[in-house]
């Protein structure tokens, strides 16, 4: 598909958006219910929920990274670049999102 040239595009916006787990599957699912009912009412700022029969285990994040790491990517996409962090750089994760040793926020 990224090599389509009409699906490519919005291909590669989604991209960011779904590097906070490899599991994609289970971070569709938790995006799926947590717009559910308004107002985030299924959030649970330290887990997550069951997914594949199994309880929410730290091998998937948690709903704060996922909401944070949303936002962030949302940001990257619509604040200016920062000329001085080069030209791949995104505007706002990489400036003020700062990453554990094991990858999470």
């Amino acid at each position: 598909m990224i090599s389509h040239p009409v699906l490519s595009t919005d291909i590669r916006r989604l991209v960011p958006y779904l590097e906070i787990s490899r599991n994609h599957g289970y971070l569709i699912s938790r995006l799926d219910t947590l717009e559910d009912g308004g107002y985030l009412s299924k959030y649970i700022w330290n887990g997550g929920e069951e997914f594949g029969g199994k309880a929410w285990s730290s091998e998937h994040p948690t709903d704060s990274a996922i909401l944070v790491h949303i936002l962030t990517c949302w940001l990257d996409t619509h604040l200016p670049p920062d000329p001085a962090a080069g030209p791949d750089a995104r505007a706002c994760s990489e400036r003020f999102i700062r990453k554990s040793e094991a990858g999470k926020f």
